[in-house]
């Protein structure tokens, strides 16, 4: 039922809840947020989720472990025990109290069933790192089929001809002797193109699935897929069915299976744990007595485990680290979110593995295909990794039929199969990942887009191609050339080992890069096809040292130790200033790619550090200003001074935390203007007035059937989103409100609304707008104040914000505000969202903060009692005061905001205002002072004599006396 609201809301009535005893007690650091809204939203509260544990397994020693059964059987004991001694008192505890449990050694972690009283006890635990959700989601995110690829051509698919497989198999190598795994939605193991190839089959219709077939979910003892997709992928990898149908890049390779996802579309990241386990070490069919001798060489996974659902960004990585050390390669779809950057999803970003965008017939990058760079623990580095063919890819599906689909989910087996073509020909590279994943790389036809920085070098890799287009002849080709470098970093003088030492290898013929980090040791290793190479050796602190002339041949080890001077260490000092006032600034100042970061003093701006030796980049940042950088030369003390200019910027408020707006809907329906909008479509309004946005002026606007509202231009305005903020793809200079494929279907879906509230207050209401096709309805508004600039958002009503974006965006998509991304948590019935602009400084984060000092007699310095103290807030102009005691203090309990701030006492002259501003959970000190009213003089007689310069008979005449002290007197004559 549609709730009404009487009245008419002013924005006025956004005000800011200032109560401490709304702050509720913060949550143990240990715990994922996301795990809070799985437990409240789950039956009874009670749910599954990951305890994960401190201790990790020290694997180090697997990289010298020739064979890859013998690598394997190492890192599962190495795993297995780390697991069981860690895991052993935690499990006795859980048995004990009757908790439902299932351990891994994977990773090392326990999946545990129970409620958030459960969560809170074990986070207490001193074994207990992390405790996340287990949510239940869909891993598969693929675009629709789209039209067929070109036809065979004598039986082989045109995306396997273009990667050059034929050529390969033509020399003999077809994935001979190797195992690709399929963790995937599961596989019809009678397929005819799959039949021969599966690891079970033992020949005259005879199959044992034992340690080759293993469902996460329990459902089926053969291989089978309920879904389609696993066989299609599973397919591209290996399939050929002897005759018209060559589907697959490895045909002579052996696949095994683990479906990792239910009958029902169910997907769980301790699913793909289990999944990636099994491909370590394979069971039987009762999930026992396992075989690390029979693992996989190498794993695809076209799926995702989305962030926006709850799967968090950490879960698999120590899984990704482990199969890494194993030597199993991992190779995973990047994602089908594009076109804007930054789209992959989880875990593509994961360094340990390769990840595949995907292109058409004509040598186009897919739209859909995501996009990098990888952000990730504080790195930004050149993602997907390479580029394969994934628009209208035919292979296998149950039944034993064919068709075709898209998606880089059909990208990714091309290079789980090209790894096995090249571990045929090349067994002694089995294993080696390194240099595995460096002759796929570079082996790569190059593709050039610089979309998306940034980029590698002359844009090779770039975030849409990676290294470029997969080539199977030219991988193999290159494998029978590799050499090694190799060798220890020490400290010159003492000897002594140095760690992270940054190895930058350049070739010098072609100017590829490669490069490495030195270990605990001071060791480093580089497998390199052997030519002449340049090698420079970094690390913070010390002079860097250079090696010309360093040629690696062909299967060769190259020694090459470096030592490294320690560097002399200077004082680098300045002051940070807003640009236009000169007042001091809260800014961070940071020597990129060092570990060198200082905060400057508030009160003064001033800041100051010891630096080494060396050329560096210095980072200036405050928030609500531009930042500025500059190249420093430090060789001997130096003082860089900043003087940031102010940006537009904004910060936000949500209703359902404290010092948030208060919600309260509008409704235009029965008397606001009605735009019927078809699919993807824009309509352009007139405002009524003026409204800034992002610092630029407008009088109107377009209005998207997609949820967003765009400013200055139509181009993109009706576009379907629910991509990255901010991104410099189309639309730009927009509020995206409920960015997403919606479609109100010309008003038979639902209708936009916008009125002009009150002279100042514009609104513009999406009512039961629905999702393309059609289905969950959506009820929203924004709320437009053109006297403050502020935008508030409004969720009467959601239905589905799976693929949601909200945030704001300025005119080139350089700067934005991102509140959500494909994450329905965040957007609920009864949520209102303020977007408050803002030039220079603010407090960003919401939350409550302490504004305290002393008011005082100026010049003398005593305290004065009974002062008053009013903070006026920037965000809705609220008003708060406080009152001196005996020593003249005073405090005041705000929410983070700007303020304006002045003084006044009885017998003193009120004090001139002062801007200051209080963030969430610090103290703001601001002493004012006051100046005494001076006292007032005798009054005397005065005489005057005044003569007009021309005739004033018949006019008024007014004079005015005041004496010091006094108040001015007003005498009139007639």
């Amino acid at each position: 039922m549609r709730r009404r609201f009487s009245g008419i809301l002013l924005l006025a009535l956004f005000l800011l809840t200032l109560s401490p005893a709304g702050l509720q007690a913060a949550p143990s650091s240990k715990i994922d947020p996301d795990l809070f809204r799985e437990l409240a939203r789950a039956p009874g509260g009670v749910d599954s989720f990951l305890v994960l544990l401190h201790e990790q397994a020290d694997l180090s020693a697997a990289a010298t472990i020739e064979g890859h059964a013998a690598r394997a059987s190492y890192v599962y004991q190495t795993l297995r025990a780390t697991a069981e001694r860690s895991q052993a008192r935690l499990r006795a505890d859980l048995a004990a109290w009757g908790v439902p449990y299932r351990p891994f050694f994977l990773v090392n972690a326990v999946q545990v069933t129970g409620d958030l009283s459960l969560a809170y006890r074990l986070a207490g635990r001193e074994e207990v790192a992390r405790i996340v959700a287990d949510p239940s989601f869909q891993g598969l995110d693929d675009p629709p089929p789209g039209p067929p690829g070109p036809p065979a051509v004598n039986g082989v698919e045109w995306n396997i001809a273009r990667v050059h497989a034929p050529e390969v198999w033509a020399l003999g190598y077809t994935g001979q002797g190797i195992v690709v795994g399929s963790v995937d939605t599961g596989v019809q193991y009678d397929h005819p193109a799959l039949v021969n190839q599966y690891r079970g089959n033992l020949g005259g219709g005879n199959f044992d699935h034992n340690y080759n077939w293993h469902d996460a979910f329990g459902e089926y003892l053969v291989p089978t897929d309920p879904n389609g997709h696993g066989t299609h992928t599973t397919g591209t990898m290996v399939g050929d069915d002897g005759g018209t149908n060559q589907i697959g890049m490895a045909p002579g390779a052996q696949w095994i299976a683990c479906k990792v996802s239910s009958a029902g579309g169910i997907w769980k990241a301790s699913k793909y744990i289990e999944c990636w386990e099994w491909m370590l070490a394979p069971t039987d069919l009762n999930g026992e007595n396992p075989r690390p001798d029979l693992a996989a060489h190498v794993i695809n996974n076209s799926w995702s485990c989305p962030g926006s659902e709850g799967c968090d960004p950490d879960t698999l990585l120590q899984a990704a680290q482990a199969l890494y050390a194993a030597g199993i390669a991992i190779v995973k779809s990047a994602g089908n979110s594009g076109s804007s950057c930054g789209t992959l999803t989880n875990p593509s970003h994961y360094r340990e593995l390769l990840a595949v965008g995907a292109f058409n017939s004509s040598d186009q990058i897919a739209s859909f295909s995501s996009r990098g760079p990888a952000n990730y623990r504080g790195e930004t580095y050149v993602k997907p990794d390479l580029a394969a063919p994934g628009v209208g890819i035919r292979s296998s599906t149950p039944g034993g039929n064919y068709g075709s689909m898209s998606g880089t989910s059909m990208s990714s087996p091309h290079v789980a199969g090209l790894i096995a073509l090249l571990w045929s020909a090349h067994p002694e590279l089995i294993g080696h990942l390194e240099a595995t994943f460096q002759i796929v790389e570079e082996s790569a036809e190059p593709r050039i887009d610089l979309q998306c920085p940034p980029n590698g070098p002359d844009g090779r890799p770039n975030n849409v191609w990676g290294w470029g287009i997969i080539d199977a002849l030219a991988a193999v080709r290159a494998g029978g050339t590799m050499g090694a470098l190799a060798g220890t970093t020490t400290e010159s003088g003492s000897g002594r080992a140095l760690s992270g030492v940054r190895l930058e290898v350049v070739r010098s013929d072609s100017h590829l890069r490669r490069s490495a980090l030195s270990d605990a040791a001071g060791f480093y290793s580089l497998t390199l096809p052997a030519a002449t190479y340049e090698v420079t050796a970094t690390l913070y602190g010390y002079l860097p040292t250079t090696a010309t002339g360093v040629v690696v041949l062909s299967q060769t080890v190259t020694p090459l130790d470096l030592t490294l001077d320690p560097a002399p260490v200077y004082t680098l000092s300045g002051t940070v200033t807003d640009g236009v006032t000169g007042s001091p600034l809260r800014a961070t100042l940071s020597l990129l790619n060092t570990p060198v970061q200082a905060s400057t003093d508030p009160a003064t701006g001033h800041y100051s550090a010891p630096v080494a030796q060396g050329t560096y980049t210095l980072l200036a940042t405050s928030p609500g200003y531009l930042p500025e950088s500059r190249p420093v030369v430090i060789q001997s003390d130096r003082v860089e001074n900043f003087a940031l200019q102010p940006a537009v910027s904004y910060f936000l408020r949500r209703s359902n935390a404290p010092c948030g707006p208060a919600f309260s809907w509008i409704d235009i329906t029965a008397s606001g203007q009605p735009f019927y909008l078809g699919d993807d479509a824009s309509a352009w309004v007139s405002i009524g007035g003026i409204f800034p946005f992002y610092g630029n002026n407008y009088n109107s606007l377009y209005i998207g059937s997609n949820g967003q509202v765009v400013f200055g231009s139509s181009s993109g305005a009706g576009w379907p989103g629910g991509n990255t903020i901010p991104s410099t793809s189309l639309p730009n200079n927009a509020i995206y409100a409920f960015w997403d494929d919606l479609n109100p279907a010309s008003g038979s879906q639902g209708t936009v609304y916008t009125q002009l509230v009150d002279g100042h207050l514009f609104v513009i209401e999406f009512y039961q707008v629905q999702h393309y096709p059609g289905g969950n309805p959506e009820t929203f508004e924004v709320l437009l104040d053109l006297d403050s600039g502020a935008i508030v958002l409004q969720y009467l009503t959601v239905s589905d914000a799976r693929r949601t974006s909200v945030g704001l965006e300025n005119a080139d998509g350089t700067a934005g505000l991102l509140y959500a991304f494909h994450n329905p948590a965040l957007l609920t019935d009864g949520l209102a969202l303020a977007f408050y602009p803002v030039q220079g400084e603010h407090p960003a984060e919401q939350g409550t903060g302490t504004l305290s000092g002393t008011v005082s007699v100026s010049g003398s310095g005593l305290p004065i009692v009974g002062a008053s103290v009013r903070a006026e807030a920037w965000a809705g102009g609220d008003v708060f005061t406080a009152t001196t005691g005996e020593n003249g203090a005073y405090s005041l309990t705000l929410c983070a905001d700007r303020y304006t701030v002045t003084a006044s006492a009885a017998g003193h002259i009120p004090g001139d205002p002062v801007p200051t501003a209080v963030y969430s959970g610090s103290t703001t000190l601001l002493d004012l002072a006051l100046e005494p009213i001076p006292p007032c003089e005798p009054l005397r007689e005065v005489d005057f004599a005044w003569e007009p310069l021309t005739p004033t008979a018949g006019l008024p005449l007014t004079f005015t006396a005041q004496a010091s002290g006094t108040l001015p007197i007003t005498y009139t004559w007639n």
